[in-house]
């Protein structure tokens, strides 16, 4: 869990629970979700699992969700791309160090 000290990747974790956070609360107040279902939802649509159980019933929840899965998925790239550069530059370094 040493990467958990690299900041990009702290920052990236924390506003994908952020996210997770905002997105919980506003399903929950947009559609007649439980906090419950709100949460699930919002992790079906942050994962792009989309299972189709739930589904939003305005226009305006529409393009919100659309807008939530656009930042969503960003984020979650972007936490793969900094996991994978901090994986590249661990093994430069420990490669200097034999040599």
């Amino acid at each position: 869990m040493d990467f958990l000290r690299d900041e990009r990747i702290q920052i990236v974790i924390c506003t994908l629970g952020l996210l997770l956070l905002i997105g919980s609360i506003a399903f929950r107040f947009l559609e007649p979700f439980t906090w419950i279902q709100a949460f699930y939802f919002a992790v079906a649509t942050m994962t792009t699992v989309g299972y189709g159980d739930l589904v939003p019933s305005s226009d305006w929840t529409r393009l919100l969700v659309a807008i939530y899965a656009l930042i969503s998925i960003t984020m979650y790239v972007s936490l793969a791309s900094f996991l994978g550069v901090y994986y590249l530059e661990r093994r430069e370094a420990i490669r200097k160090e034999r040599d």
